[in-house]
Order: structure tokens, then sequence, then C-alpha cells
């Protein structure tokens, strides 16, 4: 992209088409301070996965190790940090909390063995499950790593986690069960 690859390497003589003045923001997207290195030794803007792990000391370890290594080059100047969270915003807290059952469902699905993954479940699928022990404790994990309530309680959510890892901006996923439900999230979250 910014055609600084050292002399002899196989790739030196292609040029990335069209020619353009500028070049594209690059962002890497890492759960990882082993992924973090890679975005700060390219000079590329780094996304904290909080969305797969929901570990805020690992996400602050990630984020410390990116600005500490980064290498300023023709992509970025500085470091620019950027959390990737799930997101569902209710009309009430108990439309919240239904989206959020339905959510927490998916998840332990895409972690058990046991259970088929459904695609966003309903939270009438949700309110007539029975987990495990085992899901139990996934369930726990899974808690951490989504925001829900309403768009006021969300947003003080979010803006406490931008001020934890001293973001740039935050990218949210609105991991809701049907589009309507993604496009409420947006809506409502945007209104504050």
């Amino acid at each position: 992209m910014t055609d600084t690859l050292p002399k002899g390497h196989p790739y030196k003589n292609k040029r990335a088409r069209p020619v353009i003045e500028t070049v594209p923001q690059l962002h890497v997207l890492a759960a990882s301070d082993r992924n973090a290195g890679v975005a700060a030794q390219v000079g590329a803007g780094f996304v904290y996965a909080h969305f797969i792990r929901g570990n805020v000391a690992a996400g602050k370890a990630a984020v410390e190790a990116y600005r500490a290594a980064f290498q300023p080059t023709k992509l970025a100047a500085k470091p620019h940090v950027t959390v990737a969270v799930f997101v569902l915003v209710g009309e009430n807290q108990e439309d919240a909390e239904e989206m959020a059952r339905a959510f927490e469902l998916w998840h332990v699905a895409t972690h058990s063995r046991n259970r088929a993954v459904y695609y966003l479940p309903t939270p009438e699928k949700a309110a007539e499950t029975t987990y495990t022990k085992e899901e139990e404790e996934i369930l726990k994990e899974t808690r951490r790593k989504v925001m829900y309530g309403t768009a006021e309680d969300v947003k003080q959510q979010l803006l406490e986690l931008q001020t934890v890892y001293e973001a740039d901006e935050l990218l949210i996923i609105p991991n809701a069960y049907s589009i309507e439900k993604r496009k409420q999230t947006i809506a409502l979250l945007a209104g504050k």
C-alpha cells in the first residue's frame, strides 16, 4: 500500500492499482498483544476485539503494547486505538434484557459441544432454554462481552470503556436477533 518493500523482496516490483495520492486507513483487529505488535510494526490502527475476549486487563495490556511499539509509517503518524464491543439497546430495560437473553443463547451455542448453533435465536427460544453447569460458566464470560440496557445506560457503559482503554473510537456490534432490533440499537444509541 505504501511501496516501501525492501530491495530483493519478491513483491518489490508489484504496484497496487489504481495508483492514488492517498493511503487508505488500515486497522488490525486483534484480541491479544501478539497481534497488537503486528499493527504497531506496520503503523496501522489497532482494533481491540473486546467482543471476543471481554477481558479488560488483557485488552489494556494489548493496547499498551501497541502504543509502546508503534512505528510511524506512511500508513499513520501516530497510534490509533479502536475498541469493538457487542451492544444491545432496548426501548426499556425489559426489552434490553430480552435481547440479551437471546444473545446469550447464541453465544453459549457457539461455544458448546452439545448445542446446535442458532443464528441469533429469538427471546422466546431463549426463555425455554435450560443451561448446563458448563454453559452457566460460559454465560458468565458472555456477560463481559456485551453491553446492554437502555440507551442512556449503554452510553455510560461505552464512555467508561472508552476511558479505561483511552480509545480514540468505539466500534459497536449490534448483534441482536432481528434486523429491526439491530436498527433499534443503532437508532436509540445515536439519539444519545
